[in-house]
């Protein structure tokens, strides 16, 4: 009878401890989705503030360049005084610059649409637990949609101010831009100060943006270690 009692006792502890280890495994189970999903908006808000810091990075030598447009785009194609040939120089270098950065992110905000749109497909119900980090994960979604959609007009606008600026170029004339004389040319008037000066304005915000990626890719990781 004790014996009975005994092994009655121990299956019922056998069958509980069982039943607590599935219990707690379709837990974890549940938790490491829930964290898949939490690190794949984790990823997606770092993105979406990279592009946004790059953006406004762009828009600030977009103002740089917009300053001589209007009087460049005066100039005559035939004869250009020196001191505006110079001026057109540095602004063909920032066009170069900022029409390459463009369309760089152009093409990170495309793959940010197809990773938003990826993540709308991967919100599921949660077993055990009420529909609020659904909600959650909804709206944080669709401040990322909102974000994205405010990056790509701003893209877009940026992209048209391209276009007008490069019709000043045209109206400059491409040949005209390398009429400069030798710089130890006795009578240059082109100040090559100035040109170190853009290259190195352009090389510092490389260096900041490659210190941000950086800063953001450790996050991630430290992220995905968690």
């Amino acid at each position: 009878m004790d014996v009975h009692a005994s092994n009655d006792t121990e299956g019922g502890d056998l069958k509980s401890s069982r039943n607590s280890l599935v219990a707690v495994s379709n837990g974890e189970h549940g938790k490491v989705k829930i964290d898949d999903f939490t690190n794949m908006l984790t990823r997606l808000e770092i993105d979406l503030a990279y592009s946004s810091e790059k953006l406004v990075n762009l828009d600030r030598y977009m103002t740089a360049v917009s300053f001589e447009d209007d009087r460049l785009g005066k100039v005559s194609k035939i004869e250009i005084p020196e001191e505006d040939i110079e001026k057109a120089l540095i602004f063909d270098l920032l066009f170069g610059f900022i029409h390459s950065e463009v369309t760089e992110l152009e093409h990170v905000l495309s793959i940010l649409r197809a990773k938003i749109t990826n993540a709308h497909q991967k919100i599921y119900p949660c077993e055990g637990h009420t529909e609020e980090p659904n909600a959650f994960q909804q709206n944080k979604l669709h401040q990322f949609e909102s974000s994205w959609e405010y990056l790509q007009e701003k893209v877009s606008t940026m992209k048209q101010h391209l276009a007008q600026l490069h019709r000043t170029l045209s109206i400059i004339g491409p040949n005209n831009l390398y009429l400069l004389e030798d710089e130890n040319s006795e009578g240059s008037g082109f100040d090559f100060g100035q040109l170190r000066l853009v290259l190195g304005m352009l090389e510092k915000s490389l260096a900041a943006e490659l210190d941000l990626k950086r800063q953001l890719l450790e996050s991630r990781e430290r992220e995905e270690e968690q």
